[in-house]
């Protein structure tokens, strides 16, 4: 799959998630991306902070996925993005069920994937040259940045190519389980005792959909949305 052949860049916008789910014609595969967002959107409806010329923000709009694929997708973002970023920037990067990547514990980007009846919207926010000031205080998992973990400034350009190079090769698989094993060997918590779903155990891996398993007393429990609590 050939991705980002067509760009469409906004000095600023509400949301590149928005614009792509609304584009009425967004051709297969088009990116979106912005310098700065007004609007920009994370998962639960939360803010994802933006400000012009540190970070990276884009979507791209995916159509005919088959859907095993689209079950999997924000896990196969993540992984694109981890390994881009290992790849960039020469550290360490985890995935944080479902859509989180980190860097020593500390957030530098999400993902949100969403859907319309014709296609899906992969939407990507990373920090790339933020300042501590310009990041957002979280109580958990604080928020970081490229410079901050590595004292080096990065070319947004260069990241986002990255990604796309990675992602192209993540979408033209069909081996999921060498994918599946890729993303467990980077899935933040593994073996720890984590709270979700209403269920506590042992945070296994990943199932074929994308879903979290947990190892409970009373077996393994599939966990397909909410919030998982590291305890």
């Amino acid at each position: 799959m050939r991705l980002a052949q067509t760009r469409r860049h906004f000095d600023q916008i509400d949301s590149t998630n928005t614009f792509a789910l609304n584009w009425p014609d967004a051709p297969d595969g088009v990116l979106v991306y912005a310098d700065s967002q007004t609007q920009g959107r994370g998962r639960l409806g939360r803010h994802w902070v933006s400000p012009p010329g540190v970070g990276l923000y884009f979507s791209l709009v995916l159509r005919d996925l088959a859907p095993e694929t689209k079950a999997r997708l924000s896990l196969l973002v993540g992984l694109a993005v981890a390994q881009a970023v290992e790849e960039c920037a020469g550290i360490s990067v985890q995935i944080k069920w479902p859509n989180d990547v980190l860097a020593r514990d500390q957030k530098i980007g999400g993902i949100l994937c969403e859907a319309t009846a014709d296609r899906v919207v992969a939407g990507v926010g990373l920090n790339l040259n933020h300042s501590q000031q310009q990041l957002p205080d979280r109580p958990v998992f604080p928020a970081s940045s490229l410079l901050l973990q590595t004292g080096r400034s990065f070319e947004r350009d260069t990241v986002l190519d990255a990604i796309v190079a990675a992602l192209e090769i993540q979408l033209d698989s069909a081996d999921w389980a060498t994918q599946r094993a890729q993303i467990e060997d980077k899935l933040y918590g593994r073996g720890e005792l984590v709270r979700a779903a209403g269920a506590m155990g042992l945070l296994q891996g990943i199932g074929d959909d994308g879903a979290l398993l947990v190892r409970t007393a009373d077996g393994i429990k599939e966990v397909r949305s909410g919030e998982v609590e590291f305890l």
